[in-house]
């Protein structure tokens, strides 16, 4: 997985805006970790994100999710941060 929102699915999606590139210090990671979780669980079909994201909300467990957004943030070249208290 590169993240860069070019992958061999990127062309079908049929949304306003094309699928994120992960590997910048923008979008997913610039809300905050907190930001990030939510999206990843919630996914960001309809108001206000209007994104492909879809919802992973029951495919991943907490813990895996955390692993993906630290991930990410490393993937986009930003430091890591104290994860916040569950």
């Amino acid at each position: 997985m590169r993240g860069d929102g070019k992958g061999p699915e990127a062309d079908g999606f049929q949304t306003p805006l094309p699928p994120a590139n992960f590997m910048t210090s923008g979008g997913l990671v610039a809300g905050g970790y907190e930001y990030a979780y939510k999206r990843l669980d919630e996914g960001g079909r309809g108001a206000p994100f209007f994104s492909a994201m879809p919802s992973w909300r029951y495919d991943f467990t907490e813990t895996q999710k955390w692993q993906i957004i630290l991930y990410l943030y490393k993937n986009a070249g930003i430091a890591p941060q104290n994860l916040p208290k569950s």
